[in-house]
């Protein structure tokens, strides 16, 4: 086997990158059947994850806020329903719903 094939399958497994913009569509794709596992560095340097959702934000104004600096409100599975604030940029993977394939794929968030 030359370099070269053994580097193609080796992609095969690779997780892909995807842009910022690209995962703000998929989260928002999201619902309480397929949520996303969202995956993000907290203002402490430390890195968590959540199970969560699109839904309407019932904050009014403040939802408005969050999004001009670059936040969302999500609705957390794992905190019992309770919204979790999450800022755009410090998201580096998501697992998500491919309706196309009907699996969950995971991908990397640059």
């Amino acid at each position: 086997m030359t370099s070269n094939s053994v580097y193609k399958n080796l992609q095969k497994f690779a997780i892909p990158s995807i842009s910022t913009d690209m995962a703000e569509q998929l989260i928002k794709d999201t619902d309480s059947t397929y949520p996303a596992i969202i995956f993000w560095e907290t203002l402490d340097n430390g890195r968590t994850a959540r199970e969560m959702y699109w839904g309407k934000y019932k904050g009014g104004k403040a939802s408005q806020t969050r999004q001009r600096e670059g936040m969302i409100a999500l609705i957390s599975d794992d905190d019992g329903g309770e919204y979790r604030t999450v800022i755009w940029d410090t998201i580096w993977k998501l697992q998500y719903f491919d309706r196309d394939l009907d699996r969950y794929k995971t991908v990397y968030v640059k």
